[in-house]
């Protein structure tokens, strides 16, 4: 199929790293992974601005990539040795080697067989991709829900490219699945650039591949995980480029950087910590070769990030002001003290202490908020604790009670590299005050801290490993623990939850209620999740869905409505092809501020649903959906 295109492109790319100085099969590997990143933003911005995002222009592409980079390296593909990145393993590393297999084979059968169902994805994420390739540009468009336009759009690339390839969205969440694979490989890279043997690298990535948000978002849409992947390349990019001076590592550093900001607003905060610790790194060990050599080195860093940004930071200044676009005036804590500071530590803290024990979870949130200010929260949000199967705010209990542990630990322990070992503690750290300082506490910001947990993962490693035979009861300790979230993930649960409702805790029945195994529900079905009821609602609508998919149809939507519901029932009642919707929005008086199509579909909450115009005939309504008809004069 025409998007295994891409998975070729990758490969070769490997392939290319391999015969380019790359120290192993892994290296090779996460380098290919930014590169191939990077090339979708560059044939992605570059079609764009000639408005040709289609499939046979992004199938040329790609079949041109593949073509050039196959007679390229042709006569050197096959000399590869497979069994060299196979070596024979000790029994312990083998339980570890099963552990990871079983997760991410899991893992991506259920990406697979599950469609979009996270809030975010049906209400931004997926819609934007909707009107890019209606538009066949990544231009700005009118919508009510700005974040469509201003937030970091690389993760759509991706799945806007696999959606055109595809013809569906059966493939968007092998994106996430991807940074998963990527983030174990880092794992185990950063492992190594420490001093860790295969053991303890393997018991890093076991430690990463089991930490519940990785696993609950790693079959999603969200892009936490896939922004964690670039972050993790930027640390092991530095790391490598303040021990090695190479250029090689300067590009992969530089490339890192650039599809990490392009992917999601909190990689500005991360990376930071990583450029100047491990910059001043370079600077002590190099430093005497000259501000020239210097600036040789780390100017393709900062030029590259900025070139890959470069469109979308113009588009989001022309259109708000600020390359950051809307981002800041939403998230950002307004107030800066260092008591503001405190409360988010002990808030972003105990958001991952969330247990199975409702009397445990009411506690922590009365002991939190007697102790922290009424400040620093989303919208005034009341801090709870509370545990959860949902990728959007599951805690990292038992990881985080092991990396508080561990990196207490550390400066006790004298091992070879301490010293990077130190400075990557440090970073993460750091990373993790900037994050309490700059951000205001939400509800769903335990996701935030993927990457801080990804992080640390080798650092827990290089002190569980003085211990081989307790390192191996932990990694199978935490494996149990991930095993819920693997299977009965409340939005694509491999067991059908209404089976196992009597098994779990109070707090988490209602959610539990209506859920099917992903692969036994009708796919249809799923995009609705609980509120399966609707379907019916959206498909009664479709009646008046124009049979020409090019005849312009109107959309009234709210700035967090489920958009993509309508986006997916239309597409099934037009045999595969996307209608052509366009937003229409409203002035502060409730005038509307274009002329609308002859049709309108009206997916607001009832509560604030308005007419079009003052001759329009509403055909349909419910609590979900209405359809409203222009009556034009004759």
């Amino acid at each position: 199929m025409a998007a295994f295109l891409m998975v070729a492109v990758g490969a070769l790319l490997t392939m290319a790293h391999l015969r380019c100085g790359a120290s192993g099969y892994r290296d090779a590997f996460a380098r290919a992974f930014v590169f191939l990143f990077a090339l979708i933003v560059s044939v992605t911005e570059c079609l764009s601005v000639a408005t040709a995002l289609s499939f046979p222009v992004v199938l040329f592409v790609w079949g041109m990539l593949t073509l050039v980079l196959w007679l390229t390296l042709r006569p050197r593909v096959f000399p590869i040795h497979i069994r060299r990145c196979l070596p024979p393993l000790a029994p312990g590393e083998k339980l570890l080697v099963a552990i990871l297999a079983v997760v991410t084979l899991m893992l991506f059968a259920i990406a697979l067989a599950a469609p979009p169902t996270t809030y975010d994805a049906q209400s931004y994420h997926l819609p934007r991709v909707c009107h890019w390739i209606r538009q066949r540009s990544v231009a700005f468009f009118v919508t009510a829900n700005t974040r469509q336009n201003y937030i970091q759009p690389l993760a759509e690339y991706a799945i806007l490219h696999l959606r055109l390839l595809y013809g569906s969205d059966r493939l968007a969440n092998l994106v996430q699945w991807s940074g998963l694979s990527a983030c174990l490989c880092l794992v185990s890279l950063l492992a190594r650039e420490i001093g860790l043997s295969r053991r303890g690298q393997l018991l890093a990535t076991a430690f990463a591949a089991t930490i519940p948000m990785v696993v609950l978002q790693a079959t999603s849409c969200q892009t936490d995980l896939i922004a964690a992947s670039f972050c993790l390349a930027v640390a092991y990019g530095v790391m490598r480029l303040s021990t090695s001076d190479e250029p090689r590592d300067a590009w992969l550093c530089g490339l890192a950087l650039g599809v990490a900001l392009l992917c999601k607003g909190t990689s500005y905060i991360f990376c930071l910590p990583l450029l100047v610790g491990f910059g001043l790194r370079y600077l002590w060990v190099f430093g005497g070769r000259g501000w020239r050599h210097m600036i040789a080195r780390w100017a393709p860093v900062i030029l590259m990030a900025m070139a890959l940004n470069a469109g979308f930071w113009a588009r989001n200044s022309g259109t708000y002001g600020t390359p950051l676009g809307n981002a800041p005036n939403v998230t950002a804590n307004p107030v800066f003290s260092w008591t503001v500071v405190a409360d988010n530590i002990l808030r972003n803290t105990a958001s991952h202490w969330g247990l199975p024990l409702p009397a445990w979870n009411a506690g922590v949130s009365a002991l939190i908020n007697r102790v922290t200010g009424p400040t620093a929260t989303l919208s005034n949000i009341p801090f709870q604790v509370g545990f959860s199967l949902y990728e959007d705010d599951t805690g990292n209990f038992p990881h985080l009670l092991l990396a508080i542990i561990c990196l207490s630990a550390l400066p006790f322990l004298v091992r070879p590299k301490r010293q990077r070992a130190w400075l990557l503690a440090g970073t993460a750290v750091v990373g993790g005050l900037l994050l309490c300082a700059l951000l205001l506490w939400q509800p769903w910001g335990t996701r935030f801290h993927t990457f801080l947990f990804l992080l640390i993962a080798p650092l827990c490693a290089w002190v569980l490993d003085t211990k081989p035979r307790f390192a191996l009861l932990v990694a199978v300790a935490l494996a149990l623990y991930a095993l819920p979230f693997l299977v009965l993930n409340v939005s694509r649960p491999v067991i059908s939850l209404s089976a196992v409702r009597s098994l779990v805790p109070a707090e988490l029945r209602d959610s539990l209620r209506y859920r099917r195994s992903v692969f036994i529900a009708p796919r249809m079905d799923q995009y609705f999740g609980r509120d399966v009821a609707q379907r019916s609602d959206y498909e009664q609508a479709m009646r008046w869905l124009p049979k020409d998919p090019h005849a312009p149809v109107g959309l009234i939507s709210g700035d967090n409505d489920l958009e993509y519901r309508l986006w997916v029932v239309a597409e099934q009642k037009l045999e595969g092809v996307l209608p052509a919707l366009t937003n229409l929005t409203f002035d502060n008086q409730g005038t509307l501020l274009a002329t609308p199509p002859q049709i309108v579909f009206d997916i607001a909450r009832s509560a604030t649903r308005k007419c079009p115009r003052a001759d329009s005939q509403l055909l349909f309504t419910s609590s979900n959906i209405a359809v409203w008809q222009q009556v034009r004069a004759p």
